[in-house]
């Protein structure tokens, strides 16, 4: 059978190449709609209960368009996930836009929009960095305060001042709370920096933990030395060893239980051997009686040697570990007050010294104790004593006075003192008293007291061997130092 072609002319060849188009892009959309219809027919079971309407699928996507840029301006997303997920919202607002051609959305397109909504809502929660965690935060300090307050690594004041800020910050917290319980990303990070600016402001304040190893082996090295250059007896360097190693093997139980050591053992040590540090001072500050001194090497030809040597065979005041007595060094008010007791004999205090600046673990505070509940000293005004003061003329004076007894008062006492004038209206009864039992030892001026000038350990010496003599004790007559005058 034979075909007879009719040729085409010109316009009927672009008709028909219109229609051709026409038809595949009818073809393509009715395909493309199939596949969407078809990709999502499986999911139908498990979104149907929760498909959104039409009007909720224009509000979920104003929401994720919203909530997008949040995050974005907050920072919180990475710039690769920022892209993808700014595709992926596009490609969501392009077929709701596509599927509306029609005017209507079917259940399977419903059902494909909120699929990819949910899948949308999923990407940008594993993509946005996960807010502060503000209730840590909070938790995390109030446990740190708890722990610096039971081991004393802060003082109480500065614990109650660390709570008061921490107390403004959780305040502000349930202002922004009052409305709707809920924290908006501003308030969070708000509340984030200054739960971050309290907690380093801890950190500055809290001290250095303190070296165990190396204390322990100066310490051990101390008491090694006391005893060979005779600051301390044989028995006194065996009960100090012993404490020592009793510790050593405290701290060997508490790296075994957990292959290291917490703050609060840490700071438990270091007070075990604080205490026994204190314990070798108390022990050093009185050599063993009826031994002579080995301090003679930088006490030797020095204008209080005979003063220094007769209370140091006594037992009444003592030396430093290396041997040596630093008679023109200054001397503390703690290490004062444990002369005192020795060279006055005081009785045990009834109770421990009530100073705010001498804690239980300070290693004169039984001496500081001792003096006070004597009546010899009262402190300051403030309630401190100021145990590492280095202690006046003046003020040793008036604790030696206080002490005296029977004196016969002389109104004249210190008429042949030329610097008279300088002594402090609150000391001027005790020196007259001072003056008139003849303890004041002044060197090489014996017509001067030089109240305010800070005493050294050689004028101590001198003037508690003149005060113990007052007292009835039987010591040598030493005139170094007093007024020639006197006889």
């Amino acid at each position: 059978m034979q075909m007879n072609i009719v040729p085409l002319t010109a316009p009927k060849i672009a008709l028909s190449m219109s229609l051709v188009v026409i038809a595949g892009v009818f073809c393509s959309q009715q395909s493309a709609r199939a596949d969407y219809n078809v990709d999502h027919l499986s999911l139908i079971p498990k979104v149907k209960a929760r498909q959104l309407t039409a009007s909720q699928i224009d509000e979920q996507i104003l929401f994720s368009q919203k909530r997008l840029e949040a995050s974005e301006n907050s920072g919180r997303l990475p710039a690769s996930s920022l892209k993808d997920l700014h595709k992926l919202l596009d490609r969501i607002v392009d077929r709701l836009r596509y599927f509306k051609n029609d005017g209507t959305l079917d259940d399977a397109e419903l059902i494909c929009l909120t699929t990819d909504l949910d899948s949308f809502k999923a990407n940008i929660e594993r993509s946005v960095e996960p807010l502060p965690d503000i209730a840590k935060h909070r938790a995390d300090l109030e446990r740190r305060l708890s722990i610096c307050q039971n081991n004393g690594r802060l003082k109480p004041q500065r614990i109650s001042a660390l709570r008061a800020e921490l107390k403004v910050i959780i305040d502000r917290e349930a202002e922004f709370k009052s409305s709707d319980e809920i924290l908006s990303e501003k308030e969070v990070h708000t509340l984030d920096r200054e739960y971050l600016s309290l907690s380093s402001k801890l950190e500055r304040l809290l001290p250095a933990l303190p070296d165990l190893e190396d204390k322990a082996l100066a310490l051990r090295k101390n008491i090694d030395e006391s005893l060979r250059v005779g600051s301390i007896s044989e028995v006194t360097q065996k009960e100090l060893c012993k404490k020592f190693d009793q510790i050593q093997f405290v701290e060997i139980l508490f790296r075994n239980s957990d292959n290291g050591l917490t703050d609060f053992e840490i700071l438990a040590l270091n007070r075990k051997l604080e205490n026994l540090n204190n314990d070798l001072k108390r022990a050093l500050s009185v050599l063993p009686k009826g031994q002579t001194s080995s301090l003679s090497a930088d006490v030797r030809g020095h204008w209080a040697e005979e003063y220094i040597k007769e209370l140091c065979n006594r037992g009444t005041i003592g030396g430093f570990p290396n041997g040596t007595f630093k008679p023109d060094a200054a001397i503390t008010r703690a290490q004062f007050s444990a002369i005192a007791v020795k060279a006055l004999n005081l009785p045990d205090a009834s109770k421990s010294a009530s100073f705010k600046d001498v804690p239980e673990t300070y290693w004169a505070v039984k001496a500081i104790g001792q003096v006070s509940g004597a009546g010899l000293v009262t402190g300051f005004p403030d309630g401190s004593f100021r145990p590492e003061d280095q202690i006046t003329r003046a003020q040793a004076l008036v604790v030696f006075a206080k002490a005296l007894k029977n004196v016969q008062l002389n109104a004249e006492s210190l008429a042949d003192y030329k610097d008279r004038s300088e002594i402090p209206a609150w000391a001027i009864s005790s020196i007259r008293k001072a003056a008139s039992a003849d303890i004041i030892v002044s060197y090489p001026d014996s017509d001067l007291i030089k109240p305010n000038e800070k005493a050294t350990r050689a004028e101590i010496a001198a003037l508690t061997y003149q005060t113990m003599s007052n007292l009835g004790e039987k010591l040598p007559s030493i005139r170094t130092g007093l007024d020639a005058s006197q006889p």
